[in-house]
């Protein structure tokens, strides 16, 4: 009788500076356009963080922040191949806008390039808008601050 195996169990948790090598191997596996770079990794780290899921030794998905003036610029968003269309990303991308609300984040904000046009759809659905209507690939959505408490 054949055993069934199953690959490792992916975990949520925060990355850290010991993740720096995994999360730039991961952006450069994730998106055949990335040259990511440890510095990078390490500069998104120092001004803001970065969400990953992880199976056993494995990082296959992550999404990064960093402070802006009007809240979080949120980074590109990276899953292994053999993970995508497996609820990772939205995973992180809720876990982060919740994460924004406690710490009172007015905005979360992201930058599409041209090659990304066909995730617009990903983002709509999550309640990204365009920031301003001439710039259709640059979304934002209003998440946490002060006018949540308000009324």
């Amino acid at each position: 009788m054949a055993t069934l195996t199953s690959a490792p169990t992916a975990k949520l948790r925060a990355a850290t500076h010991a993740d720096v090598g995994a999360l730039a191997a991961l952006y450069r596996s994730a998106w055949e356009d990335e040259t990511e770079d440890e510095a990078t990794v390490a500069s998104w780290l120092e001004r803001g963080g970065a969400l990953l899921f992880a199976a056993g030794d494995t990082v296959v998905c992550a999404l990064r922040w960093r402070e802006a003036p009007y809240g979080w610029e949120v980074g590109r968003l990276a899953t292994l191949p053999a993970y995508r269309a497996q609820g990772f990303g939205r995973w992180l991308m809720t876990r982060l806008e919740a994460l924004a609300i406690q710490h009172s984040v007015p905005e979360l904000r992201l930058t599409l390039s041209d090659a990304q046009r066909e995730l617009l759809p990903y983002y709509t659905r999550m309640g990204y808008r365009p920031c301003r209507p001439e710039d259709p690939l640059t979304l934002c959505k209003r998440v946490g601050g002060v006018w949540q408490r308000q009324g």
